[in-house]
């Protein structure tokens, strides 16, 4: 079955007016074509984002909060993203689980938030540099996806909706990038893991992406793994050359 690339540009905690107007020349220029791709900007600026960035661009959030709107200072709830017209929200990106001790049943109750809003999830998930060396990689996926594979709110038409994005933390942001076939390795022990636990249907629609150390330089020799469905790109997702990101993702 194939399945549509989808590019993630994870802006983390950067932004500015003026970014956003040196950007707007490099992505309206390299517009998506094949591929689904979705701005993340803090976000105060997803309006102004919105407003730049052409269509079939699409902007989303970096987090929310699981609770209806009350008294939580500094959260966004699920139903403000209605405002905007935002359906994507990262979710357990490793700085969140990291900075902000989320857990994985926190990441789980975002998850079931934002799918009973009709919400589009990225889920995250990874090893650490640790655990990578003590070969412990399957046993923290597993750890990372339980929660929200048993969890019967979540139908399985729902949970192939949403997008993986496979994120080892010793590769994000160090200039490390792991190799493709690795890469390719861990994507199917996920997808197998899904297929286990919910069905060998809803492992085959699911799509998985990879994020760590992505530049225009190695883009490419993730795209070309069959196994490997995307991208989700940080610091090279604000720079000028992200457009040869989005056209490599447009040829894969």
């Amino acid at each position: 079955m194939a399945r549509k690339t989808w590019i993630g540009a994870n802006w983390k905690c950067n932004g500015s007016f003026e970014l956003i107007k040196k950007l707007s020349s490099t992505y309206n220029e390299h517009k998506p074509g094949k591929a689904d791709v979705v701005i993340f900007p803090p976000a105060l600026y997803v309006f102004e984002c919105q407003k730049t960035f052409q269509k079939p661009y699409e902007i989303g959030v970096q987090s929310v909060f699981s609770a209806k709107c009350g008294a939580y200072t500094g959260d966004l709830c699920p139903e403000m993203l209605d405002d905007f017209n935002t359906q994507w929200v990262l979710v357990g990106h490793s700085e969140r689980r990291a900075i902000h001790k989320e857990s994985n049943c926190d990441i789980a109750q975002q998850t079931r938030a934002l799918i009973s809003h009709n919400k589009k999830v990225v889920l995250c998930i990874g090893e650490n540099q640790t655990q990578f060396t003590n070969n412990e990689t399957k046993k923290v996926l597993d750890e990372q996806l339980s929660k929200i594979l048993s969890n019967t709110d979540i139908s399985d038409e729902k949970f192939a909706e949403i997008v993986i994005a496979y994120e080892p933390v010793w590769a994000i942001g160090t200039g490390i990038s792991a190799e493709p076939k690795a890469i390719s390795e861990t994507i199917n022990y996920i997808r197998a893991s899904i297929a286990k636990t919910r069905s060998a249907a809803t492992a085959e629609k699911i799509r998985i992406v990879y994020g760590g150390s992505v530049n225009p330089e190695n883009c490419d020799s993730f795209l070309k793994e069959e196994t490997i469905d995307g991208l989700l790109v940080g610091g090279a997702s604000i720079k000028p050359d992200f457009g040869q990101i989005i056209q490599a993702a447009n040829k894969a």
